[in-house]
């Protein structure tokens, strides 16, 4: 994404195949995309919006409004719902089968989210927190006391990463403990999960693999500072937005 704009890339050639202008009715303060259900989903302040990737077609599924001031927004997809959640303290779980949602409020502030081993996980920054909610009942039930920016539930581990510190934090997703602290690089910012192995893109051109077994880091020189990463699972191939 940039700004209202969503580029649509095809893979193999590795081309632009069309640029698609957000409904968004503006310049939203925050915006989110995340990839499931055959669909791509566009979270941003003030709604939740549908794109068809086969015809670029779109539709406002959910209006989401964060209030009077400008809030941050995320999105991710989970055993079959668009999970977002926003930093008013709001998990929101979309089904996308019935066009129907489900609002949980006055919870902790969501400033980012992820989903995996059968649960959603979220971050609050300000409080140094990750929480855990059941994806049925979507209710809390469990929190770490971790500062935290990002995180992705890889194969094995959930993981968070501190851009402040520079550091992933591994926690294991049953009993929520917090399993151990890896360095990784000073300006991080990026970050995803796949082929058993956690990714961390950086401001200086770097991009590290931590393997989530034995934790090693390896280096991969990209030369430019990164934005942003993605792990594609079925070709095992990661997509880098650089600046």
């Amino acid at each position: 994404m940039r700004f209202r704009k969503l580029f649509h890339v095809d893979p193999s050639r590795s081309e632009v195949r069309s640029r698609i202008e957000l409904a968004t009715g503006g310049q939203p303060f925050s915006a989110n995309l995340a990839e499931g259900s055959d669909k791509i989903w566009v979270a941003y302040d003030e709604g939740l919006i549908e794109v068809n990737p086969a015809t670029d077609g779109q539709r406002e599924v959910m209006t989401l409004r964060t209030g009077s001031l400008p809030g941050s927004v995320d999105v991710v997809v989970g055993e079959g719902f668009v999970w977002v959640g926003t930093s008013d303290g709001r998990l929101v779980r979309y089904d996308p089968r019935t066009d129907e949602g489900r609002t949980r409020t006055d919870l902790d502030a969501i400033d980012s989210m992820a989903f995996g081993h059968g649960s959603v996980r979220t971050t609050d920054v300000v409080g140094g927190t990750v929480s855990r909610y059941d994806a049925d009942t979507m209710r809390r039930i469990a929190e770490v006391d971790l500062a935290a920016d990002y995180l992705v539930s890889g194969d094995l581990f959930v993981w968070t990463l501190s851009t402040r510190a520079g550091t992933l934090a591994r926690i294991e997703p049953t009993t929520n403990e917090v399993l151990g602290v890896v360095q990784v690089g000073p300006n991080p910012f990026g970050l995803a999960a796949g082929a058993g192995a956690v990714w961390v893109g950086d401001e200086d051109g770097m991009i590290r693999r931590v393997d989530e077994v034995t934790r090693a880091v390896t280096e991969i020189l990209l030369g430019a500072p990164v934005r942003t990463l993605a792990f594609d699972g079925e070709t095992d191939t990661i997509w880098v937005d650089v600046a």
